[in-house]
Order: C-alpha cells, then sequence, then structure tokens
C-alpha cells in the first residue's frame, strides 16, 4: 500500500467531525433542522439566497448539508436536537440536571433565575 494514503482514504471512508473515526458519513444538517423552522413556508421550503449574482436563488426543502458525521453520532445528536426542538417548541418541559459543578452551586430559586435569562435571551434573539 501506498504509504503516502491514509488508512481512511484507502477504504474510501472519511473521518467524523465528532469523533475523528474513519467511518462512512451519513449527509449531516450543518445547522440543526429545528433552526430552519422558521424560515418555511407553506410548502416547508426556504429560499437560498446567492451573493453571487451570476447564481439564482433557489428553493429548497431541507437544512443545508454536507458529509460530516458517521450514523453513531448522527444518531446521538439527533436525540438531543429532538429534545432541544420540543424545548422550545413545546412538547416537553425543559429540565436541569444537578450533574456540573457550576449547578450544583446554586439553590433553586437561583437555578429558575438562571434558567429563565437563558430562556428570555433565547427568545429575544429569535424575535430580533
Amino acid at each position: 500500500m501506498n504509504k503516502s494514503i491514509k488508512p481512511a482514504e484507502a477504504n474510501n471512508l472519511e473521518r467524523c467531525a465528532l469523533c475523528h473515526r474513519a467511518r462512512p458519513l451519513c449527509e449531516s444538517h450543518i445547522i440543526p433542522e429545528l433552526a430552519f423552522r422558521p424560515l418555511y413556508d407553506a410548502k416547508h421550503r426556504f429560499v437560498e439566497l446567492s451573493t453571487d449574482e451570476a447564481v439564482r436563488n433557489r428553493f429548497r426543502q431541507k437544512g443545508l448539508r454536507e458529509k460530516l458525521l458517521c450514523q453513531e453520532d448522527e444518531t446521538r445528536l439527533s436525540r438531543w436536537e429532538n429534545y432541544a426542538k420540543k424545548a422550545l417548541h413545546g412538547g416537553t418541559e425543559l429540565s436541569i440536571t444537578q450533574d456540573g459543578p457550576f449547578l450544583k452551586t446554586l439553590d433553586n430559586e437561583m437555578k429558575n433565575q438562571y434558567l429563565n435569562y437563558h430562556v428570555y435571551q433565547y427568545e429575544r434573539d429569535i424575535t430580533q
């Protein structure tokens, strides 16, 4: 085998952006699908704008994707994205675990203030 070819390239595999293992990659969303929700029209399309005058704007029905993650990491992130979608758009309550050292130092009132501040910041950012 040619030593200049990495093992991942020899098997037509690429490196996962998250785990860095040589595996077949999925067409992963670059930006989570839930971020596109406000952009969709009634036919579940958004307009991809081009800054190049020679390239026409076009409709897309899914967010921007590229070969980025292996199936295992795609599945792992999908669970977090589904939770975030439900927490932000209704369907589940947002919960805070006490695993992190920062949250362990806060009493319940401070945790509520911390959470309310971040929810407020999110709502402010998406309405601007």
